[in-house]
């Protein structure tokens, strides 16, 4: 594959800088509903409501770990872009095809690598059926 021309790279570089916008849009509100919830949660009437005010925050903090593993990945990704090393398999070297990072711009792998990786993995993952 040939290498991406700076025209292109710039155009995975804005699609990079646009995921980030919107993850740390997406960050900034669940950090205004859980502000929320911890306000709302000393006017609990009940046992049950604090029940299911605590479930609500357990959940928007998992979102927001989520998210925050997404926003490493993607400032990870623009490094890398800013690098000249976007697109470039971190395993063999190789180029990541533009389908592959257009599908999944934080792509770190080509294909065959990642497939190879997730074979690794699913061997050793315990199975009930074996």
């Amino acid at each position: 594959m040939a290498q991406r021309t700076n025209s292109r790279l710039q155009e995975f570089r804005h699609i990079l800088v646009m995921m980030r916008r919107l993850v740390g849009e997406d960050l900034r509100h669940l950090r205004q509903d859980i502000q929320q919830f911890g306000q709302l949660r000393h006017d609990a009437s009940d046992a049950v409501d604090e029940a299911q005010d605590m479930e609500s925050i357990e959940t928007l903090t998992a979102l927001i770990e989520q998210n925050n593993v997404r926003l490493r990945g993607i400032t990870h990704a623009i490094e890398r872009v800013d690098h000249g090393t976007y697109g470039v398999c971190i395993d063999c070297t190789g180029a990541i095809a533009d389908k592959r990072l257009i599908a999944n711009p934080l792509a770190t792998r080509c294909r065959d690598c990642q497939e190879s990786v997730e074979s690794v993995h699913q061997q050793a993952r315990p199975s009930v059926y074996r």
